[in-house]
């Protein structure tokens, strides 16, 4: 009860007066839907610094379990600076139904009587987020949804001379406009605004394709598991076309095996759904006597909880939720950034599956070297240019 109370106590120092009302209450509150943004989205919950690696563990364990009774399940949507608030949604959506795969349904038929070797076709799970995956997502600190870098947005963006308001519409459109002035670096030519999705669509191509690239890299054992705020049904129409998009990319069919169990989409929640199905997962299949890899690719709503080797402190609470922790190995792709623009903003970013993402990818399925971008971090170290 005490860890429970600290952790609400740290959450509650970062959110406003208001926002710690809301926690309070024993939910979020959403504002009506504005000119800015589609809906207020999550606020990331904070966790302690702990020391040693099993104090830390079990402190993320209470990270998980802390929030079982939290926010209720709500929609990241991602807005644009002045279109309808429900932009690529219609009624009929939330209608739609799709029949998703769970843990047991899983089929057994991938598994090839001819056993491979032990290292050679593992059995990888790759759970997907959507948006800051294969979009780019931009969130200005103030606890609301991440504005979507698209086409239309840019369109509407202006360079400031002096500071903005901090929440103001000019500086929405100050931080946009330098996001998408932001040299990509390691490998990747030009700026963020060539992963600006076309008019207001949540799909950039190229983040796209990558994502094929990584479901044909993790092998014939692999099964991709949606855990984006996708699989809301009202978003079934956007899993279909994602899904299209991808098998156009990779020339066969993909579609997503399974999907987590219905939950909020706070970035703690989230994670503890992803455990319960690594941890569910590796019972039913414990029998084939084959390693387990588990891939993760996430934004946590542009954001990181403020505690030390995120990352690798994930990865282990996630290898500890499988039945067989000691054949189970883990990669959290955190598809993030934070940085200062030039008058001094803060800006949090679900960046997409850039090239530093694939990188870590692609060595994690394929144990390949690093680049040389990896291997010498100061290289992808580049000025960003005046304008777009």
């Amino acid at each position: 009860m005490e860890a429970a109370m600290a952790v609400c106590q740290v959450m509650a120092d970062a959110m406003s007066t208001a926002d710690a009302a809301d926690m309070k209450s024993g939910g979020y509150a959403f504002a009506p839907p504005s000119p800015l943004r589609n809906q207020r989205g999550d606020i990331p919950e904070a966790k302690q610094r702990c020391d040693e690696q099993r104090a830390t563990e079990s402190t993320l364990d209470s990270y998980c379990s802390d929030t079982e009774s939290g926010p209720p399940s709500s929609d990241k949507s991602w807005g644009t600076l002045d279109a309808d608030p429900y932009i690529g949604e219609t009624a009929s959506d939330a209608g739609s139904e799709k029949t998703w795969g769970t843990v047991d349904a899983l089929p057994d038929d991938w598994e090839s009587d001819n056993e491979a070797s032990f290292d050679e076709n593992p059995d990888t799970l790759i759970f997907v987020d959507a948006d800051g995956v294969i979009n780019v997502g931009i969130n200005d600190g103030h606890g609301q949804a991440p504005l979507l870098l698209c086409q239309d947005n840019l369109a509407r963006c202006k360079p400031c001379t002096s500071p903005p308001r901090a929440g103001s519409v000019k500086a929405i459109s100050h931080i946009m406009y330098e996001t998408a002035c932001r040299q990509v670096g390691h490998g990747d030519e030009g700026t963020f605004s060539k992963f600006a999705t076309p008019g207001a669509d949540h799909m950039c191509s190229l983040f796209v394709q990558r994502l094929a690239e990584i479901r044909q890299h993790a092998g014939p054992r692999a099964k991709m598991v949606l855990s984006s705020s996708w699989r809301q049904s009202q978003h079934l129409k956007r899993v279909e076309a994602l899904e299209a998009a991808l098998s156009k990319c990779s020339g066969e069919k993909i579609t997503f095996d399974a999907q987590t169990q219905p939950g909020s989409d706070h970035p703690s929640v989230r994670l503890q759904l992803i455990g319960d199905f690594v941890h569910e997962y590796s019972v039913n299949h414990q029998h084939s006597g084959r390693p387990l890899r588990v891939l993760v690719l996430d934004d946590f709503a542009a954001s990181q909880p403020p505690m030390e080797n995120f990352a690798t402190t994930v990865e282990a609470h996630l290898r500890e939720r499988s039945c067989q922790p000691e054949r189970t190995s883990v990669k959290l792709v955190h598809c993030y950034e934070k940085w200062t623009t030039s008058l001094g903003l803060s800006v949090q970013a679900g960046t997409g599956l850039t090239r530093a993402r694939m990188c870590e990818a692609e060595h994690f399925l394929l144990s390949k070297p690093a680049c040389s971008f990896c291997a010498n971090p100061k290289a992808c170290m580049l000025a960003a240019p005046p304008g777009l």
